[in-house]
C-alpha cells in the first residue's frame, strides 16, 4: 500500500510560502523599503498604482547588486545578512531571512533593475510566478529599482479578498509612515496613481514628525531619554491635552525596526493613567537600542513581533521614562484671550473662544484650541471665554503665601518617584511639588471666592486659577483612599445609628468578596441574615447623612465591572469612592473649607487632574486680562 505523505512540487510550495510573507500590498512595500535600507540607501521612492495591486516599485539609491547576485537574490534563504548561526543572534539589519524576493515573485510579475558604482550597466531580471522569464544589461543609476505588477495574478483567491483600493492604500501609507519614522535620516517619497503623497527630506526625529504629521502635531510632544547599561531609550511622548480616541501615531521602534508589544503599549499607558480622560489614548514615537543577543527578532515572519531576554526591565524603564517625561511639563492649563480680539466686550465684539494653552518647562506655549466648558469642566473645542458675572459668593479666606508650601528642591530621585506607583497602586509617601506649580502658587492675594457653588477662584502672582472643587476633592479623596489601603490603617468613623441596606444575595456576596477592600478604606460592615448589609462606621470623609448612598453606589458601579484583578478592583473601588463621596457642584463651602481643599490638594501627588482625567485646575494669566480689557502689556 502507497504511502499517504508526498512532497509537495516547488511551485506550490513557493505559493504557500509567499503566502506567509505576501499578505497584501502592503507587505511588499514592507519587505521592499527594508532591502533598500540594509542596502544603505539615504533615498528611497515608493510608487503605487491601483493602491499596489497592479504596480508597485520601490527604487534606491543604495550599493546595488551583480548580475549574479540579482539572479541569486530570488533564490529561497538567499540573504547576505546571514553567514552562520552566531550572525542570527546578532541581527541588526532589517532583513534576513532571504524569502522576501522569492515570495514575492512566486505571486507576480517582478521586474528587478540594479547597478553597482563600479558597473557600467545594470543588470535587469524578469520574472514571472517564479519562473526567470529574462535576463538582460541596461542603463541606469546607482542602485536598485524592483518592479511588481499584476500582484496574486496566480493566486486569485488571494486577490480576491483584497479591500478596496483606498484600504489597501492606507496600509501602504502606513508601512511608509513606519519606514520613514524609523529612518529619519533617508529621504522618502511616495507617489499613487501620479500623486504625490509622501515627500520628506532626511531629517531628525522630531524633524520627521513635524514632516509627516504637522508643527502643531510636534510641538505638543515632549522629548524623552534614558539610557542604561542595557538599553537606551529616547522619543516623543504627547502632552495628555493632545490625546485621541484611537491608538493611532503610536510607534515603538527596537534598534531601527518597528515592532508591537503590548507589554510595552501598556507601560507606556499606564504611566497616563491619571492625566487622561476615560477612553483616550496618547501618541508617542520611543526608539529602543539594545544589544542584538538581548532580543530574538525570529518570532513571526512579519518581524512585527519580539522577545526580550527580560522584558519585565524594559518595561520597568520604558514606564519610568513617560512618567518622568510627564513630570517635565506643568499640566496646569491656561486660558488666553486670541490675538487681535477687541477690547470692546459688547456682544457683537464678543471673543470667539477662549484658547487652552498648558506650560511647558516654565513658560506657556500655544498647544491648539480647546472649549474650556465652566459648568463641567471638560475641555473640547474653542469657545467663548467664561463670564464670571451672575451668582457668586465673594469670600476672603487666609492669605495663600502662610501655606508654606515644601522648599525642598525636585532632584532627578524625586522626579522619578513623583508619579510611581508599586504594582498594587500604592502612592509615594512623600509629597513633591513642581517648581512651575510652587512658583505660581507661592504668592496668592488674601481673597477667595466660590463660584455657583462650583469653582473656587484665588488671586495667585501671575494671575488667577480656577479650581472645580468636585474633582478637586477627588483627587484628594483618591489619593488618601490607596494610601489607606496600602497602610491597612484605615480610619472610620463610627456611626451612631448603623445604617441596614437590603440587598439580594448576589449583592452580599459580592460585598463579602470586595469586604477587605472595603475594610481598607474605611467601611465596617456586618451582615444580618441572608439580605441585609449593616454599616457601622463610615470613612472619615463620608458626609453626614450621605453613608447609604456612597456605599450602594460603590458596591453596584464595581459590580458593573466585571472580574477585574485585584490592583486593578482595589484602584477601582479607590476611584469610585472618591467620586461618591467627594463634595459635589452646589455645595456651598465657607472660606476655611475652601483654604483646606486648597492646601489638601497641593499636598497631592497629582493636583492636576482627578482620578479619570478631567482637569481640576485652569489658569488665566494677568497679562491675558491686560489684554482683554485693553491695557498695556509691559
Amino acid at each position: 500500500m502507497a504511502g499517504i505523505i508526498s512532497i509537495l512540487p516547488e511551485q506550490l510550495a513557493s505559493k504557500i510560502r509567499a503566502g506567509e510573507v505576501v499578505q497584501r500590498a502592503e507587505s511588499v512595500v514592507k519587505e521592499l523599503v527594508e532591502n533598500a535600507i540594509d542596502a544603505g540607501a539615504d533615498s528611497i521612492h515608493i510608487v503605487l498604482a491601483g493602491a499596489g495591486k497592479n504596480l508597485i516599485q520601490v527604487i534606491d539609491n543604495g550599493s546595488g547588486m551583480s548580475p549574479d547576485d540579482a539572479i541569486a537574490a530570488f533564490g529561497h534563504h538567499a540573504t547576505s545578512k546571514l553567514h552562520d548561526l552566531e550572525d542570527l543572534n546578532r541581527i541588526r539589519t532589517l532583513g534576513f531571512r532571504g524569502e522576501a524576493l522569492a515570495s514575492i515573485a512566486a505571486v507576480a510579475h517582478v521586474e528587478l533593475r540594479t547597478r553597482r558604482a563600479e558597473d557600467d550597466l545594470a543588470a535587469v531580471v524578469r520574472i514571472e510566478g517564479g519562473e526567470v522569464k529574462e535576463t538582460a544589461a541596461d542603463a541606469a543609476p546607482v542602485g536598485t529599482s524592483v518592479s511588481v505588477k499584476h500582484l496574486f495574478y496566480n493566486t486569485p483567491a488571494r486577490r480576491h479578498f483584497l479591500k478596496s483600493d483606498q484600504t489597501e492604500l492606507k496600509h501602504c501609507l502606513e508601512t511608509a509612515y513606519r519606514s520613514a519614522l524609523a529612518h529619519p535620516h533617508v529621504a522618502f517619497q511616495l507617489t499613487s496613481n501620479g500623486e504625490k503623497i509622501i515627500d520628506v527630506a532626511p531629517a531628525d526625529i522630531r524633524g520627521r514628525i513635524e514632516q509627516l504629521f504637522g508643527e502643531a502635531f510636534a510641538s505638543s510632544h515632549v522629548y524623552v531619554q534614558e539610557k542604561t547599561d542595557v538599553v537606551s531609550i529616547e522619543g516623543f511622548i504627547s502632552q495628555p491635552t493632545f490625546s485621541r480616541r484611537t491608538k493611532a501615531e503610536q510607534y515603538l521602534y527596537l534598534n531601527d525596526r518597528y515592532f508591537q508589544n503590548k507589554t510595552l503599549q501598556f507601560a507606556v499607558y499606564s504611566a497616563y493613567e491619571h492625566v487622561l480622560i476615560k477612553g483616550n489614548y496618547p501618541s508617542y514615537f520611543l526608539y529602543i537600542t539594545i544589544d542584538p543577543k538581548h532580543v530574538d527578532v525570529n518570532v513571526h515572519p512579519q518581524k512585527l513581533e519580539v522577545k526580550f531576554d527580560d522584558e519585565r526591565m524594559v518595561y520597568t524603564i520604558v514606564n519610568a521614562l513617560v512618567k518622568k517625561g510627564l513630570q517635565t511639563y506643568s499640566l496646569i492649563p491656561e486660558i488666553s484671550i486670541p490675538e487681535g480680539t477687541s477690547s470692546d466686550n459688547s456682544p457683537g465684539n464678543a471673543p470667539e473662544g477662549a484658547h487652552l494653552r498648558f506650560a511647558t518647562g516654565g513658560k506657556f506655549e500655544p498647544m491648539g484650541e480647546y472649549r474650556v466648558n465652566v459648568q463641567t469642566g471638560e475641555v473640547s473645542t474653542l469657545s467663548r471665554m467664561p463670564s464670571f458675572g451672575g451668582n457668586y459668593s465673594g469670600r476672603t479666606g487666609a492669605p495663600f503665601e502662610n501655606r508654606n508650601p515644601p522648599k525642598e528642591k525636585i532632584t532627578d530621585d524625586a522626579v522619578s518617584l513623583l508619579f510611581s506607583q508599586s504594582p498594587d497602586g500604592e502612592l509615594p509617601t512623600k509629597d513633591f511639588h513642581h517648581d512651575s506649580l510652587r512658583k505660581d502658587v507661592a504668592d496668592i492675594g488674601g481673597s477667595i471666592w466660590q463660584l455657583h457653588n462650583k469653582y473656587i477662584i484665588a488671586q495667585i502672582r501671575s494671575g488667577m486659577i480656577i479650581i472645580d472643587q468636585h474633582v478637586a476633592h477627588e483627587r484628594v479623596l483618591y489619593e488618601k483612599a490607596l494610601a489607606t489601603l496600602s497602610s491597612k490603617l484605615p480610619f472610620s468613623q463610627q456611626l451612631l445609628f448603623p445604617c441596614n441596606i437590603e440587598a439580594t444575595p448576589a449583592d452580599v456576596e459580592f460585598v463579602k468578596e470586595l469586604l477587605p477592600d472595603l475594610q481598607g478604606i474605611g467601611f465596617v460592615v456586618r451582615f444580618f441574615g441572608k439580605n441585609t448589609i449593616v454599616i457601622d462606621a463610615v470613612p472619615h470623609d463620608v458626609k453626614a447623612g450621605s453613608e447609604t448612598r456612597v456605599f450602594t453606589e460603590l458596591i453596584h458601579n464595581a459590580r458593573e465591572q466585571g472580574n477585574l484583578g485585584v490592583s486593578e478592583m482595589r484602584d477601582y473601588i479607590a476611584k469610585t469612592f472618591a467620586c461618591k463621596a467627594a463634595i459635589k457642584a452646589g455645595d456651598p463651602l465657607s472660606p476655611p473649607e475652601m483654604n483646606s481643599l486648597i492646601d489638601r490638594l497641593f499636598a497631592t501627588q497629582m493636583p492636576y487632574v482627578c482620578p479619570h482625567g478631567r482637569p481640576i485646575v485652569i489658569k488665566i494669566a494677568l497679562e491675558e486680562l491686560d489684554r482683554r480689557f485693553g491695557r498695556s502689556v509691559p
